[in-house]
């Protein structure tokens, strides 16, 4: 990997958990001190953390983007319905299924729906790849 690559890489992955660490405490806050059923917590927290995912990785990560903030945050957000659809059905299954708690099962989740959103907004969201981060 390119230096240049992997230190986008780093920046992507640094707000990447920070924004999924506030997702798990919207998660846990729904489900244990108001009662939300957890797919509607998990639906809820994912698109807050997403939204917030998206600001920060605008400006910090994918600097030098070619699309307007408006379109590409509707590029976002239609691979994040798609991301929220995967993390919805395996989160179910690893929770009702295999018996997994449910803030393990969503932090296992999120290891693997997050590599495919990292080339998703790469090539296609941001149209960064390949290009000097500023």
């Amino acid at each position: 990997m390119h230096r240049k690559s992997l230190y986008r890489f780093i920046r992507y992955i640094t707000v990447g958990v920070s924004t999924f660490l506030f997702d798990l405490v919207i998660l846990f806050a729904l489900t244990h001190f108001f009662n939300v059923p957890y797919t509607v917590a998990v639906a809820i927290g994912f698109i807050i953390g997403m939204t917030l995912n998206y600001a920060i990785s605008r400006a910090w990560v994918f600097r030098g983007t070619e699309r307007h903030i408006h379109h590409g945050y509707a590029y976002f957000l239609g691979g994040g319905l798609v991301s929220l659809t995967a993390i919805l059905t395996l989160v179910t299954v690893f929770v009702e299924r295999l018996g997994i708690p449910l803030l393990f099962a969503r932090v296992l989740v999120s290891g693997i729906v997050g590599c495919g959103n990292y080339l998703f907004n790469l090539y296609l969201n941001f149209k960064v790849a390949g290009k000097h981060i500023h």
